[in-house]
């Protein structure tokens, strides 16, 4: 079975370290001096093949090396509901993917962001989210044309990541986990299957930072926890290897039921898909102009961290006069809400497994915050 000797250490960090090393505070807190992070740490991995023509790119297990600086900022969440303040980072990565002819070696930069979901004294348990750029140093070409997961050697990268927080010392952290991550050009450029890769990790963390219990009086209320948001974007992509790039547009309107720190949302999408007019050109169903347009009804969960938020959203196809692909339609995102309620939107669309493009988009929220 895949387990690195390493991660056998992780029984004696969890049952037999003293409760009174661990991370006693299960109150939020705000940091007082140094609120910085830096962490190392190695992961071992395999790669996920999502399609039958990829089980030849898969010739062991790949190792990743992370170096990671983050740091705390209390004060701009010490109006929400946090157990401890949110951790704004920077990671980079290098990644071996053991396939030296074909696949090569993966260097990653992601800003990401780290949060406890409980208030377990002994074992906190946190999420990370990370959004970057990933450079593959084999790509498909003429002379590598058995890479069919990677067309460009830029890619999107995306992680999550799920880990326990073992403290060994005052300032002295080690954090076991596991981490799913997707490197692709999201259908800019074919070939564009993507590389995933699920694998387990051990971080060690150094830190300076003092923590103290938050006390403040500004909270944020919001008047309203209905509220309309409305987004539209445009992207590009890629239907068959050297074909032109095809342009497609989407404008969404959803109904959010939102908390400090999240909101779940029913919306309704529209797509203006040049590819998907070139099908319906080719069966000869252009003559009606509302056939240009295929929708879908999603239902969806928002992560909050400030005014940053992470959308994920699955949706079905209820109108479309041909289906080229998959009925299930799905969004992973991130956004950025400023003060006026503009909204700045990125994000991945794709068909079950296979992403089909990325959105560059704004819209606005519809809703109404109140300071007390």
């Amino acid at each position: 079975m895949f387990i690195p000797k390493w991660f056998l250490i992780i029984p004696f960090l969890v049952y037999y370290l003293p409760a009174q090393t661990m991370l006693h505070d299960s109150i939020r807190k705000e940091v007082t001096n140094k609120p910085w992070h830096v962490k190392f740490g190695m992961q071992e991995a395999f790669i996920l093949a999502h399609r039958k023509t990829m089980e030849h790119l898969v010739l062991g297990y790949p190792t990743q090396l992370e170096c990671a600086v983050q740091y705390i900022n209390s004060l701009h969440f010490s109006d929400s509901n946090f157990l401890k303040p949110p951790v704004w980072g920077v990671s980079f990565t290098y990644t071996d993917l053991k396939n030296p002819q074909i696949l090569g070696k993966a260097f990653t930069i992601s800003p990401c962001l780290d949060f406890t979901v409980n208030n377990n004294v002994r074992l906190p348990f946190n999420i990370q989210l990370a959004f970057g750029a990933a450079y593959i140093t084999k790509y498909w070409t003429l002379d590598n044309f058995k890479n069919d997961a990677i067309g460009t050697p830029l890619n999107a990268y995306v992680r999550f990541r799920c880990y326990w927080q073992c403290k060994l010392f005052k300032h002295l952290t080690v954090e076991p986990g596991f981490t799913f991550s997707h490197m692709s050009n999201g259908r800019f450029k074919n070939p564009n299957l993507g590389i995933n890769l699920l694998g387990i990790q051990m971080l060690v963390k150094k830190t300076t930072s003092t923590l103290a219990p938050v006390h403040n009086n500004n909270r944020m209320h919001i008047r309203s926890r209905i509220y309309l948001q409305c987004i539209a974007s445009m992207g590009v992509n890629q239907q068959k290897l050297l074909d032109s790039l095809k342009t497609v547009g989407h404008v969404g309107l959803s109904c959010q039921y939102r908390s400090k720190k999240n909101a779940y949302a029913i919306g309704l999408d529209a797509f203006y898909d040049q590819q998907y007019q070139d099908i319906l050109k080719a069966d000869g169903l252009l003559h009606n102009p509302f056939n240009y347009w295929r929708s879908a009804i999603f239902l969806g969960y928002t992560f909050h961290a400030g005014p940053i938020s992470f959308p994920l959203e699955v949706g079905y196809y209820i109108y479309q006069q041909s289906k080229p692909d998959e009925p299930i339609v799905n969004r992973l995102g991130v956004r950025y809400t400023f003060k006026n309620n503009l909204v700045v939107h990125w994000a991945i669309r794709a068909h079950y497994a296979v992403a089909y493009n990325f959105e560059y988009g704004i819209g606005y929220r519809f809703s109404d915050f109140k300071k007390h």
